[in-house]
């Protein structure tokens, strides 16, 4: 009886591994794709919760506030700062640019050494000379990420106000450019202009 049962079992795994070489490549491939699509799909979204993580600064407004000298005005630049992961080396640059020939005059620029996890909102004040304002005002940013690598925010624009900051009055508040404008500004612009 066991020899038989033996022989029967010897049978049943030849079988199988003449089945295995016949049909094994058509059933591996299926499984090997849907290992792949199994991956990508996981990168993926690793790369999507990232983007929570990453810290992200992006200047949120601006305001022209007049001074005691008459040539100077005080550009306040609102940015803040999101994401879990500090934001570190933060540049932030104002310059101004005029729409119809390009011109692009660097105005001032604040470094700040690090934004922390749960920092808010944040103001840089920069004196700038009122002779060198243009049409718009161009502000551009760039941090590194707790890992070193070097990020930026979209350059924003504005358009500078036709009304000026008045001493103890009304400040002018700069307004975001737009969309046909900005696409135009952006058309070659560089913020290595704004180094100084």
């Amino acid at each position: 009886m066991c020899a038989n049962q033996t022989s029967g079992i010897r049978s049943v795994l030849s079988k199988l591994k003449d089945w295995g070489r016949a049909w094994g490549w058509t059933l591996a491939l299926p499984a090997l794709i849907l290992s792949f699509a199994s991956l990508w799909v996981a990168t993926s979204s690793y790369h999507i919760a990232r983007r929570g993580v990453v810290p992200s600064v992006v200047a949120t407004g601006t305001r022209l506030k007049a001074t005691p000298d008459s040539n100077l005005y005080t550009l306040e630049v609102y940015f803040q700062k999101d994401g879990k992961e500090d934001a570190t080396g933060i540049t932030l640059a104002a310059g101004t640019i005029n729409l119809a020939t390009k011109e692009t005059k660097p105005l001032a620029s604040e470094k700040f050494a690090r934004l922390s996890t749960g920092w808010g909102a944040s103001t840089a004040r920069l004196p700038i000379r009122k002779a060198d304002l243009l049409n718009f005002l161009v502000i551009c940013i760039s941090y590194n990420d707790d890992s070193g690598d070097t990020l930026a925010s979209d350059v924003t624009f504005y358009t500078v106000p036709d009304r000026p900051p008045v001493l103890n009055g009304s400040d002018a508040v700069p307004m975001s450019a737009p969309a046909e404008e900005r696409e135009t500004l952006s058309s070659g612009f560089s913020c290595t202009k704004l180094a100084k």
